[in-house]
């Protein structure tokens, strides 16, 4: 029996080309799309692919066309000008199932294509996170190919190839976009930019992405603890974990239940946050609706274009929307801010009915001064039975008070309302500052991963002379890596990709005028610095790329030895084997070369594959090296054959 390969028509495998497009452009928006426009795309798209590979039928073009209008009108009221992009991104991805369910002539194709690319770029503006450029890549490669095949079958509908050929039109087509790469690039650095966000207005702000608000409840911050996503990541030194504290927002005013953030005014200068070692960061903070810059404790300068600061050390940008914020700050690793005047009588203020706490903090302090004080009521926390919990939070009238006497467990809201409102019944007045505690430090990056989880509240209480003093009385130490960011080599896929993402987040979402401006100037300094040879340099570069050479080439042989590549003959038996395969013929394991060649009923097939078992048995079986010239012949045989 001889099998033969069949050809292939090329509208086959355009429609085949069509539906990777098409299933790009889904896949780039499926996390943001509505539930029911997924599935409609889904049932739609599978009734397309049944019409086109196993039961043509016909549907009315009528029919598609009304479909597809009543898609418009349903979506169009959901349209308004804080949500434009989802609800023309649902609309699109029905609009072209109906495209693909159609009978298609080449425009079809041609809308099909013109759909998808409306697709990703609306995804493009929900995110522009490192997998875009993987759609992005993808499409464009598709895209070339399915076109030239588009025009092989406008000249020819009826035209059908051999998977080489079809395989080698693809490879070709394909190389189309490698030309067009260098100008691409040289495009993305040139072209004029901005930093205002024009397009911020399409898109709408995902909600409770940054954790904390102007009002904080207490136990509501537990929501955000249990979330692994990252919120920002500040490249800077490692540093020791007990100044990891990233300061957000300053809270004051507490009601029994919830506290709020006071009204209070930009300042135009900050106070200094006393001594401590000076360290600078550059903080990559993802989208967010909450106007904080989060920054190391104490901070002492931010750069960045049109924020507010405040008395407090906290920073807000007016207008944040929900593009990535990369600024500049410089922090003293201290845990006091030396201020001398407060408002005593603000910072003391507490809600009625407090007298049971007072008694406890007055019998555990009556003996201590100052500081001593609040680090009796820290141990009181740490040493006194209390225990850390995420889980079954006590909701009541009373939280703090039913959290010392009772419960005695919660998250760090209770911890740090707790010791705030011990510190306020014994006259010294104090606050909690909201922000995140901790951070994975990315060793080859250089930088911090501090995800959602790690959202944390602590105190600062006020004394006269050191002035406004940390202490964190949460006596769990909150994990930087849980989850998935404990598994041994997941934890290593993910530290990569993260540097990745890092890479693209600085090099391409945040490359604005500035970045562009300071490289122009340090091309234009290139051209002007005249000729200098400098033979140190020169030889400690040389060194390091024989270094680098060596290093490659001891790799390459060590893996050679190790992998062992399969001698000439085996891999010639198996090609051999492989092409009688594709003329009918199967070996089996038992059977000797000579025997199975006999088999065989072509005479020409026979002839040559009963010279190429001479030769191979020569070295196979009778211990004579088979020589280059053999390996030859025997290659040019299974040609022939």
């Amino acid at each position: 029996m001889v099998i033969r390969m069949t050809n292939i028509r090329i509208e086959t495998i355009l429609k085949f080309m069509t539906y990777v497009i098409a299933g790009i452009g889904f896949i780039s928006v499926v996390r943001y799309a509505s539930l029911s426009y997924i599935s409609a795309f889904l049932i739609i798209t599978a009734l397309a692919l049944f019409r086109d590979f196993s039961h043509p039928f016909v549907i009315p073009r009528w029919t598609v066309n009304t479909t597809a209008l009543m898609v418009l009108v349903i979506a169009f009221p959901r349209i308004d000008m804080s949500n434009l992009v989802l609800p023309a991104i649902d609309a699109l991805l029905v609009l072209m199932a109906l495209k693909l369910l159609e009978s298609k002539h080449p425009r079809d194709y041609f809308q099909i294509y013109a759909l998808t690319i409306f697709i990703l770029a609306g995804s493009s503006l929900l995110s522009l996170d490192m997998v875009f450029l993987a759609y992005l890549v993808a499409m464009i490669f598709s895209l070339g190919a399915a076109v030239v095949l588009l025009t092989y079958m406008s000249e020819e509908p009826d035209l059908a190839l051999d998977l080489k050929s079809i395989g080698n039109i693809i490879g070709k087509t394909s190389m189309i976009p490698l030309l067009v790469l260098p100008a691409t690039v040289l495009l993305f650095v040139i072209l004029p930019r901005t930093n205002l966000p024009l397009f911020d207005f399409f898109i709408r702000a995902p909600k409770g992405v940054s954790g904390f608000t102007d009002e904080v409840q207490i136990g509501s911050v537990s929501f955000i603890q249990e979330n692994e996503a990252v919120i920002f990541r500040a490249h800077g030194p490692k540093i020791p974990d007990a100044f990891l504290y990233w300061r957000g927002i300053v809270l004051d005013k507490f009601n029994g239940r919830t506290w709020r953030n006071s009204s209070k005014l930009p300042v135009g200068r900050m106070p200094f946050p006393g001594k401590g070692q000076i360290v600078r960061y550059t903080i990559f903070l993802e989208p967010s609706e909450q106007p904080y810059l989060f920054t190391l404790d104490k901070p002492i300068n931010l750069i960045y274009q049109k924020f507010n600061q405040y008395d407090d050390l906290t920073y807000t940008l007016p207008n944040i929307g929900v593009r990535r914020i990369r600024y500049d700050q410089l922090s003293a690793l201290s845990k006091t801010i030396p201020m001398t005047n407060v408002n005593k009588v603000f910072y003391l203020q507490l809600p009625e009915k407090m007298e049971r706490i007072q008694k406890l903090t007055q019998s555990l302090t009556e003996a201590k001064q100052g500081p001593e004080k609040a680090q009796v009521i820290m141990d009181f926390f740490q040493k006194g039975g209390f225990r850390y919990s995420l889980k079954n939070l006590p909701i009541t009238l009373h939280p703090v008070e039913e959290f010392i006497f009772k419960y005695r467990y919660g998250n760090c809201e209770y911890f740090a309302s707790a010791m705030a409102v011990m510190l306020r019944t014994i006259g010294i007045p104090a606050r909690i500052v909201g922000g995140y505690r901790g951070g994975f430090y990315h060793e080859m990056g250089g930088y911090y991963i501090v995800p959602q989880k790690n959202a944390h509240v602590w105190v600062e209480a006020w004394f006269d002379g050191p002035g406004w003093v940390r202490f964190d009385p949460t006596p769990a130490s909150l994990d930087t890596i849980t989850g998935f960011w404990r598994r041994g080599l997941l934890l290593q896929m993910r530290l990569a990709l993260d540097i990745l993402q890092c890479c693209w987040n600085a090099s391409v979402i945040n490359f604005d005028l500035q970045k562009q401006f300071s490289l122009f100037i340090e091309v234009e300094s290139l051209f002007r610095k005249p000729l200098t040879v400098r033979w140190p340099e020169i030889r400690t570069n040389l060194t390091k790329i024989a270094y680098g050479l060596a290093g490659i080439f001891l790799t390459s042989i060590s893996l050679i030895l190790i992998i062992r590549w399969p001698a000439p003959e085996k891999r010639i038996m198996k090609a051999f084997q492989k092409k009688m395969v594709q003329r009918g013929y199967n070996r089996n394991p038992s059977e000797g070369l000579e025997e199975f060649v006999s088999r065989m009923k072509e005479e020409s097939l026979k002839s040559k594959a009963m010279q190429f078992a001479g030769i191979f048995e020569k070295g196979f079986y009778r211990d004579e090296k088979i020589t280059r010239r053999d390996v030859a012949v025997l290659r040019r045989l299974l040609k022939d054959m």
